[in-house]
């Protein structure tokens, strides 16, 4: 092989598309550069040796120069393999006497075969001529293939007698595929073609990156200025592109900054309290907000007729809670509170403050088919919804009317049993709360209560957990919150109550907040079909399990009270 006709080897497995012809030019050279077509290179192997024989280019220019005009964007047809092209190669090279398009490829194609590929030690040796003789230094020697071997093998389309079927060189040639480090350079070549200098920048990353078949053509810097090769990975080449975009990071960063800015809205939103509790003349804030939870039906559809917590004993809590059906706790509650309150079978008249839609009346109504229960709300759709449950299962002695809890209006001495269930919560004054359920007790009748309480004082509480207190009190509005230990104070300082006890219940009770929370996740289809309570139903999660948190602390208590009502004296 002579430098004035020698030449490299072109592959065929360019990764180019059929829409973007690949344009092969020696920038050296006058001659005018030469287009070869995708439909060339994908053609039958005749067609491809033929735009083989296309590509050389004669003439003796001061440097060698190949590169690319075109970096596609999507992998070469029916080749999964990355594909490598030498982008560029240049500075002026002592001993060259011929300008060469430099494109090869070290993926599948009908003329390369990656490192057994025959025509490889011929390039190597094209390319220590053309570097003046020497050889590239620090590359494994690659064995010239036998004639036995299969790659060794003749070709269809490849034209006998021509200089560029010359077989293996006779002395081993070093491979320019050996893994080599990306030498130091200065960019001082020509800009890349179609005005595109990115592109070099990406094959220098590219060939640093140690890619499986090589780097760097591993050419001294002392000889050569550049010798990269770059991989064909149209997805790393379009990630740049989009990166490197000023509009898409403008865009990217008002995309982030509109993100950052909805979740400190959510945050700040989630830990504000937005119902907060209210009264005046014509608006009370709990008649609002229990008429809402009423009409929207959600309440009822998860928690059944009884708008309290369950009971789980300590069987039940150590087998776990969500094995236990969440209604049927309620009722279990109940029953609990009733065995504890030791109020006698024997009693006809029941008052149930702060009724809901009356499931606890109907129950005990059920329970005492001689006896009155009268079930009183402050909120009208509550009373209108418990009437209409009353009628379909057949109560007829369990009546619901609507009352402030703080003026009920009844005489004196009218109930053998007073009762209620988390109704104090919302009570703007406790001690008139008390007073005037101890009123309208018969004397020597029962008063049992169940209510959320905040822990005694001292010690005072922290400003997280006044934090958290706020919260509660304003979330689901409740006025404010006291401890056991202050109803106990308040139930004595009637007169007229005895015998007065008191309980904590928090451990029978605190499973029901995120038991609440699993049976929406397990069932969200009434919320789903109901766009507009979202964010509602949302908060009341958020709240939820804020609860389970104040109880579980200790910050909060579930009070237990209970007291008989003094006998009249004689007269």
């Amino acid at each position: 092989m002579n430098g004035s006709r020698g030449h490299l080897p072109f592959g065929s497995a360019l990764a180019t598309s059929r829409s973007h012809p690949l344009a092969v030019t020696s920038v050296s050279s006058p001659l005018t550069p030469q287009r070869i077509s995708a439909s060339e290179i994908y053609g039958p192997r005749r067609a491809a040796r033929e735009a083989f024989d296309r590509s050389k280019v004669a003439g003796k220019p001061s440097g060698l120069v190949a590169e690319y005009r075109h970096v596609p964007k999507v992998p070469p047809m029916s080749y999964d393999r990355p594909t490598y092209h030498i982008v560029k190669l240049n500075e002026a090279l002592p001993g060259c006497e011929s300008a060469k398009d430099l494109i090869y490829s070290g993926s599948d194609d009908p003329f390369a075969h990656g490192e057994r590929n025959p025509r490889m030690p011929l390039l190597a040796e094209q390319m220590r001529v053309a570097l003046g003789g020497h050889a590239v230094p620090g590359h494994a020697a690659m064995p010239a293939p036998s004639h036995g071997h299969a790659s060794a093998r003749p070709r269809p389309g490849l034209r006998s007698g021509t200089r560029n079927s010359l077989g293996p060189p006779a002395a081993p040639a070093p491979s320019i595929f050996a893994r080599q480090p990306h030498a130091p350079h200065e960019r001082d070549g020509p800009a890349m073609a179609d005005g595109d200098p990115g592109c070099d920048a990406d094959a220098q990353n590219l060939a640093s990156e140690g890619e499986p078949h090589g780097t760097a053509l591993g050419v001294p810097p002392a000889r050569t200025g550049r010798a990269v090769v770059a991989m064909g990975a149209p997805g790393l080449q379009l990630a740049a592109a989009v990166l490197s975009n000023p509009r898409t990071l403008a865009l990217g960063a008002s995309a982030v900054a509109s993100v950052v800015a909805v979740l400190v809205w959510l945050a700040r939103s989630l830990t504000t309290p937005q119902r907060q509790y209210s009264a005046g003349d014509d608006f009370n804030s709990v008649q609002a907000e229990y008429n809402a939870w009423t009409n929207d039906g959600i309440l009822e559809y998860y928690w059944g007729e009884h708008i309290h917590l369950g009971y789980y004993n300590e069987a039940e809590r150590a087998a776990g809670y969500k094995k236990k059906n969440f209604i049927q706790a309620k009722y279990d509650f109940i029953d609990e509170q009733l065995k504890w309150s030791g109020a006698p079978s024997t009693i006809t008249s029941i008052l149930d403050v702060g009724c809901g839609i009356g499931g606890t009346s109907r129950y005990l109504a059920k329970k005492f088919p001689a006896a009155t229960v009268t079930g009183i709300s402050i909120s009208d759709a509550q009373v209108a919804r418990a009437t209409q449950l009353a009628k379909a299962q057949g109560v007829p002695n369990a009546k619901f009317e609507l009352k402030d809890a703080l003026k009920m209006e009844y005489a004196d001495n009218s109930f053998d049993l007073v009762w209620a269930i988390e109704s104090g919560e919302h009570m703007p004054d406790k001690k008139r709360y008390v007073e005037e359920m101890a009123r309208v007790l018969k004397p020597g009748g029962t008063l049992v209560f169940a209510t959320w309480c905040q822990r005694e004082t001292p010690p005072d509480f922290s400003p997280a957990e006044r934090k958290t207190l706020d919260f509660l009190y304003g979330e689901w509005t409740h006025p404010y919150f006291i401890s056991i230990e202050e109803y106990v104070r308040l139930m004595s300082g009637t007169g007229v109550l005895e015998s007065v006890q008191s309980d904590d219940w928090v451990k029978e009770t605190i499973a029901s907040w995120r038991h609440s929370i699993w049976v929406g996740v397990w069932d969200p289809w009434i919320v789903v079909r109901k766009p507009w309570a979202w964010w509602k139903t949302v908060r009341d999660g958020v709240t939820l399990e804020r609860m389970h948190r104040a109880f579980d602390c200790g910050l909060m208590r579930y009070g237990m009270l209970k007291a008989k009502k003094k006998l009249m004296p004689s007269a």
